[in-house]
């Protein structure tokens, strides 16, 4: 039942707020209106206002505004003391606007949508603190994690969101900025790289990086050599260090710490450690709690110091067999110390640095009309295993060129600590909120426009179209999640909605718009004859949307869409 709740909630404010767009520009310019209608078919409910009958009928797959004379054919029959009130005797840009309005409505409405989001949801945010250090421009400037940022270029820094929007727009422009280490305040000049990203959509953008995140490793680990002094105390790959002499550990730069503190002096480590059972039907592993003994011979921290010891963020546990990292030679067990010559630390960068390449390909093929098999990209990856460097070519294969779909077979164990969110008090989310629901909006309506223009244009394939049933498992798991992802799932679908009715497709506002653009060229009204055949054929390619629709619907979500015939019937 609660498909239907949320979709029948969802659908019915964006199509209130769509009509209500029609409604009040065609009041504005003096339109009478006749009906103001949420859904089609027979009236379940309504009530009369005034001149205008209020309804809401049995379908809740749209709505409509039903305003007097919306053809020249009907200002016939129009008394005369309401011949000036008819849609069709104002002028084009009147009736233009009021066509406009309906779409124009969906696009602000995710505006104030993301502004009440931010302002009563996210009443925390993440500190400007340093998680992990992993790129060139905060290697150079000697940044360490645990560091706070308190300021850049001048400008006072308190969250994590405000680096990103500081440092986005500023690649490879020289800086100063203010950290806090230790309780004290240190000055350092940094120059942000230049990085090149490609979206699903092959849209390309160039973004400022420092090479830092506010998450730091967990203490899961992986041991580089199986002759090293930490191989030989009996710690395994991926043994997660919970405790050092009864402390408590929750990430791995205070297990490093642990060890360069402890002097040379036998060390008691609490650890996890991943153990397989015994299972036909599916490979299932539980944790199990071991002690280890553990004696450093040296200072971590210094380089001549080899332990063998390392994060477990870039081991691969698994490799699966008859895939492409499989045939391409890794096992279980190598640490990936390179991608195409640049090192990475984090495996999140490293596997978004080998997707934008694949991203890139697959889309500059798809351009060209080529297959997905013709995509060939391969990837030099320098690894260790047992101690010792190697390197090999890593080939994945794409499968399809619209969303670009990848296999590898390699994974990770994911192990990352996210810091403590602090305080994000009103006086500070009240100016982020009202700058955050504009570029949002913004962000998300290019990014439709660009996606629409590909499935029209066929660069993108139709399979990606969805109807009411892809829409309802959408807003259902919103729901589920929370208000705020209700609310903001509420807004993309908004803008997908005021995009889709400005194409130029007779019935919809689009098309209106393009006819009453003819009509300005021919400094007259079109024939009857000439909208009869426009709205039949616009009708026509509504309803082979929608069968595509809804086809694409059944086939993605076939159990969900049992479920709905459940309920109704």
């Amino acid at each position: 039942m609660s498909y239907l709740f949320y979709t029948a909630i969802l659908l019915g404010v964006l199509v209130f707020v769509h009509e209500l767009g029609h409604f009040l520009f065609a009041k504005l310019f003096g339109v009478k209106v006749i009906r103001f209608s949420i859904g089609f078919g027979p009236r379940l409910v309504g009530f009369y206002y005034g001149e205008t009958e209020y309804v809401i009928c049995v379908l809740p797959l749209g709505g409509y505004v039903q305003m007097l004379g919306m053809s020249f054919e009907q200002s016939e029959d129009i008394p005369k003391e309401d011949i000036g009130r008819a849609l069709m005797t104002k002028p084009i840009w009147q009736r233009s606007l009021i066509a406009l309005a309906g779409p124009g409505f969906n696009l602000i409405f995710p505006i104030f949508l993301y502004f009440i989001v931010t302002l009563f949801a996210e009443t925390t945010s993440a500190p400007a603190q340093i998680g992990q250090v992993f790129g060139d421009p905060a290697i150079a400037a000697k940044l360490e994690p645990g560091d706070k940022l308190v300021e850049i270029d001048g400008v006072p820094i308190s969250y994590w969101h405000e680096i990103s929007a500081e440092i986005a727009h500023r690649a490879e422009e020289s800086f100063p900025i203010i950290l806090e280490r230790d309780g004290k305040r240190k000055k350092v000049m940094i120059t942000p790289e230049a990085i090149s990203r490609t979206d699903f959509l092959g849209t390309k953008s160039k973004l400022g990086l420092l090479g830092i995140s506010m998450v730091t490793y967990g203490p899961t680990i992986s041991i580089d050599d199986p002759q090293s002094p930490a191989a030989q105390s009996g710690l395994k790959d991926f043994d997660t260090v919970i405790g050092v002499n009864g402390k408590k550990i929750r990430r791995y730069d205070a297990f490093v710490s642990a060890l360069a503190e402890s002097q040379g002096k036998t060390l008691r480590l609490d650890v996890l450690r991943l153990k397989k059972l015994d299972t036909e039907y599916a490979e299932i592993y539980r944790r199990e709690a071991v002690q280890v003994s553990f004696t450093p011979h040296c200072q971590i921290r210094e380089e001549s110091c080899k332990l063998g010891i390392a994060s477990g963020e870039m081991t691969l546990s698994e490799v699966k067999e008859n895939t492409p990292a499989y045939k391409d030679g890794f096992r279980q067990g190598d640490r990936i110390l390179s991608v195409n010559g640049k090192v990475f630390h984090e495996w999140f960068r490293a596997m978004s640095a080998i997707h934008m390449k694949l991203w890139e390909s697959a889309l500059a093929m798809n351009d060209a009309g080529k297959k997905a098999e013709d995509v060939k990209v391969g990837f030099e990856i320098r690894f260790l295993r047992d101690g010792v460097e190697k390197t090999l070519t890593l080939n994945p294969i794409v499968k399809n060129l619209d969303f670009p779909d990848f296999e590898i077979g390699f994974s990770h164990i994911r192990n990352q600590v996210q810091p403590d969110d602090i305080d994000f008090p009103f006086s500070d989310r009240l100016p982020y909120a009202s700058v955050y629901s504009f570029t949002q909006t913004w962000s998300f309506i290019g990014m439709t426009f660009k996606g629409l223009t590909r499935m029209l244009s066929g660069k993108m394939s139709m399979s990606n179209l969805s109807g009411p049933i892809g829409i309802g498992t959408m807003a259902a798991e919103a729901g589920k999640a929370g208000w705020d992802k209700f609310l903001k799932m509420m807004a993309v679908i908004s803008i997908n909605i005021a995009l889709v009715n400005l194409i130029p497709i007779p019935i919809l506002d689009g098309g209106n718009l393009l006819l009453y653009g003819l009509e300005a060229i021919k400094r007259g009204p079109l024939s009857f004859r000439t909208r009869q055949i426009a709205t039949y054929i616009g009708f026509s390619l509504i309803i082979v949307l929608f069968i595509l629709a809804f086809k694409n619907d059944i086939e993605n979500n076939w159990a969900i869409f049992a479920d709905w015939l459940n309920e109704l019937f």
